[in-house]
């Protein structure tokens, strides 16, 4: 009973959010704008979602090893592809701490599942920080690049000492 109720009320709050979508932007302009987009793309923009959330998956994949843990590669890309669900509907991205609670259904410890969490975060960031000094060569001069990485390393350093340094602690709770 509490399954059906719970149904009825995911479809009721489903309906009103497009009947408050359609009521607010309305059906013409909808309408109008899904003519507008170009179907090529969309099996493209599939594919490259599948991808990137079986990437992902690999990378659980590789953190997990060291745990001895034997988990199959299709139960990690369904716990990816979940995870990424749940970012799509919970703001701040924090849908995908929903993977610390599917690993801890494959007895991987809370700590554990956190742990291989953040550092899949801290390699994808540094991933992206490579790619991105590649980006800049190609918009600015060397020089320029050198400032620009220069000053990004301050910053992240400073960062650094104000979370993790007992006395960058205290200068930000003196200020």
């Amino acid at each position: 009973m509490k399954k059906i109720i719970y149904n009825l009320l995911k479809f009721g709050i489903s309906g009103a959010i497009l009947f408050l979508l359609f009521f607010t932007i309305g059906l013409r302009e909808i309408y109008n704008n899904l003519l507008k987009i170009n179907l090529i793309y969309f099996p493209l923009l599939i594919l490259l979602c599948y991808i990137t959330i079986w990437l992902g998956a690999i990378n659980i994949d590789l953190l997990i090893k060291p745990l001895d843990k034997k988990l199959e590669f299709m139960k990690l890309f369904k716990y990816s592809l979940l995870s990424w669900s749940a970012t799509l509907v919970v703001p701040g991205r924090l849908g995908e701490l929903s993977l610390v609670y599917f690993l801890k259904q494959d007895d991987i410890k809370m700590g554990e599942s956190l742990a291989i969490l953040v550092l899949d975060k801290l390699i994808t960031i540094f991933i992206y920080f490579i790619i991105a000094l590649f980006g800049l060569y190609l918009f600015f001069d060397s020089t320029e690049v050198i400032k620009i990485v220069s000053l990004l390393i301050i910053v992240i350093f400073g960062m650094v000492f104000f979370t993790f340094h007992s006395k960058g602690r205290f200068l930000i709770k003196k200020y």
